[in-house]
C-alpha cells in the first residue's frame, strides 16, 4: 500500500531503529513510502514501512511506525491496487503475513559515546563517502555536531523508556533540517490534514 507521510522532522531524518512514536511528527504530507506489513514490539503495534533512501537509513531501509495514532499522517492518503481492501480500514487483513524484524547492524562506525567527536566525524565521512571543499567542511562539521547532540539527547529518552525508537548516524547527518527537507522531500504543494 502506497502512503504519504510527513518526513521532514529530525525523528525521521535521523531514525535508526525501533517503533517511531513521536507525536510531533506532523501531518503535512511530503514523502511517499510503502506499507509492507505490520507487527507488534513490546506490546506496541506498528506498520512496517519501506522507504526509498537505501539500506543505510533506518532499519536497513525500513521504519516501524506506531499503528492507531495516524503517525506522521500515515492514514490520510493511502493508495492500494484496485480490488484490495483499505489497509487502514482493516489493517490486520490487508497483508498475508506478519513481519518479524531482525536487528542487523551494518554500521562500521565507532561508538557515539566513547569516540572523540572529530574522529567520529572523520569515520562517518569515510563510511558515507562524504568529501567537502575547504570552504564547506567547517559548516558540515558544525551541522554534524548539532545532529549528533540531537541523536544523543533523544537516545537518552529511549534509554529511560520514554521513546520507542532510536536515532543514529546515517547519510543525512551532515544536513540541517531545512537542507534535508528541500533536498529529499516534496516540499511544494504540501497538503495539511487536521
Amino acid at each position: 500500500v502506497a502512503v504519504a507521510i510527513e518526513a521532514d522532522k529530525s525523528a525521521f531524518q535521523l531514525y535508526k531503529g525501533g517503533v517511531l512514536d513521536n507525536a510531533a511528527c506532523g501531518t503535512q504530507l511530503d514523502h511517499g513510502v510503502s506499507v509492507v506489513g505490520f507487527g507488534t514490539d513490546s506490546g506496541k503495534d506498528y506498520w512496517n514501512v519501506r522507504n526509498s533512501w537505501g539500506g543505510s537509513w533506518g532499519e536497513s531501509g525500513y521504519i516501524r511506525m506506531e499503528q492507531g495514532v495516524n503517525m506522521c499522517g500515515i492514514s490520510l492518503s493511502a493508495s492500494s491496487p484496485t480490488g484490495a481492501a483499505s489497509a487502514f480500514a482493516a489493517p490486520k487483513y490487508m497483508f498475508d503475513r506478519k513481519f518479524t524484524y531482525l536487528s542487523v547492524s551494518t554500521d562500521a562506525l565507532p561508538d557515539l559515546y566513547s569516540t572523540e567527536p572529530a574522529a567520529l566525524f572523520t569515520a562517518w565521512q569515510k563510511k558515507f563517502g562524504k568529501a567537502y571543499g575547504a570552504e564547506e567542511v567547517e559548516g558540515r562539521h558544525a551541522t554534524f555536531m548539532d545532529n549528533l547532540a540531537t541523536i544523543k539527547a533523544h537516545n537518552e529518552l529511549y534509554n529511560a523508556g520514554k521513546s520507542g525508537y532510536t536515532m543514529g548516524l546515517n547519510q543525512f547527518t551532515d544536513l540541517s533540517a531545512e537542507e534535508f527537507k528541500t533536498t529529499y522531500l516534496s516540499t511544494h504543494n504540501k497538503t495539511s490534514y487536521k
